[in-house]
């Protein structure tokens, strides 16, 4: 088994997952202060009051459309952006599982090179001994 080789595909994919992982935790960041800017910009729809001075057609048409402005704002900034933001941290812990998976594997390959270097340095060992012994012997 090439471990080098092995070793360079796993960071390979460490660091490809490592960057989907930052871009995720940008874009979470990002949307989390447009949703605080938006939260504060509803507020503003509603405004001026309207007083006992604003009747007739024209007063309630502003105001059915002010209300639906003010709705489906409302709608987009608690409801929308929380399902976005519900489905980016579904991927960010499927992309720390699967890293969490390669970092396992990185290490699982470099113990296995030790393993094997010792192994080899045994071997080596024991050649070595077994002639001198025949050595010995004859």
């Amino acid at each position: 088994m090439d471990f080098k080789l092995a070793r360079n595909g796993i960071s390979h994919e460490l660091k490809h997952v490592e960057e989907k992982i930052s871009r995720l935790e940008k874009a979470r960041q990002d949307i989390q202060k447009e949703q605080q800017i938006s939260a504060g910009e509803i507020d503003q729809i509603m405004k001026p009051e309207l007083g006992i001075h604003w009747t007739g057609g024209r007063a309630e048409d502003f105001f059915d459309e002010r209300d639906s402005a003010h709705t489906a704002m409302y709608h987009v900034v608690h409801d929308e952006y929380e399902a976005y933001m519900h489905s980016i941290q579904l991927q960010l812990m499927t992309l720390n599982a699967e890293k969490a998976g390669l970092l396992f594997e990185q290490q699982a390959v470099m113990s296995a090179q030790e393993l094997l270097e010792k192994g080899e340095a045994a071997v080596h060992l024991l050649e070595h001994k077994m002639e001198q012994f025949r050595r010995w012997i004859f």
